[in-house]
């Protein structure tokens, strides 16, 4: 696996300034993960939310990948080093697929290659036991499949594949923040609050994650109030 690390670093992300670049070069940071939020759809932003969401997969494949890169294809085999080699190299490939086809807008094409490169991975990370340069990418893969899918209103599975990113690596800032944010938009405050204080609690100079804490925090305080008022009304009217 060593004797390709140079050629995987290469195809990372670079900073474009593009605008909406879902991927800079990953990194465990909080600049990363500002520089990566601070170009998503603002978390309180109305969008609409679509009514299949509940139901996807989010690591559905098409038919036609129902090669080695499937999904379902996790059979027990060894791995040989070669093929560890050329499945990451794949995947990488995949991950500049991907965001290529993020930066023209086509964002069903991009989860789609972001799906395929993870399942080109996933073989070799069985209970979570891969190289880091393998569980590097998978994260990154994931981050950026949460990202399209929350551009797309499908929060569930943009929360569920954030959630698989933190199974990898539970101090991911930016996968904390991908899945706060998508848990703001299913109404499921508290948890959103959480995965901003622990990212937070891994870089407390993260400026997105304290924003987004701050709105998350107001709109807990209003639920609550409205909470405390209709309880009033419904004593009042009983009395």
């Amino acid at each position: 696996m060593a004797e390709i690390q140079e050629a995987t670093a290469a195809m990372d992300l670079s900073d474009d300034n593009n605008g909406e670049n879902p991927t800079e070069k990953e990194q465990v940071s909080a600049s990363s993960a500002e520089e990566e939020a601070a170009n998503e759809v603002d978390p309180a932003a109305p969008s609409e939310e679509k009514d299949d969401q509940e139901d996807e997969d989010p690591m559905a494949v098409d038919d036609e990948d129902t090669d080695e890169t499937s999904v379902d294809s996790d059979k027990d085999e060894a791995v040989s080093p070669e093929e560890a080699d050329l499945l990451l190299i794949k995947a990488a490939g995949l991950k500049e697929e991907g965001n290529a086809f993020f930066k023209e807008g086509e964002l069903e094409k991009a989860a789609r290659a972001y799906r395929r490169g993870v399942s080109s991975l996933k073989k070799l990370n069985k209970s979570n036991t891969a190289e880091d340069q393998v569980k590097a990418l998978l994260v990154t893969l994931y981050t950026n499949l949460s990202t399209v899918t929350f551009k797309t209103s499908k929060f569930r599975v943009s929360a569920d594949v954030a959630s698989q990113a933190i199974a990898i690596e539970s101090c991911n800032v930016k996968a904390l923040y991908r899945r706060a944010v998508a848990n703001r938009k299913l109404g499921d405050l508290e948890a959103s609050r959480n995965d901003l204080r622990a990212a937070l609690a891994v870089d407390s100079n993260s400026s997105i994650c304290k924003k987004e804490l701050v709105s998350v925090k107001k709109e807990l305080e209003s639920v609550k109030e409205n909470q405390k008022k209709a309880l009033a009304k419904a004593f009042g009217k009983s009395g």
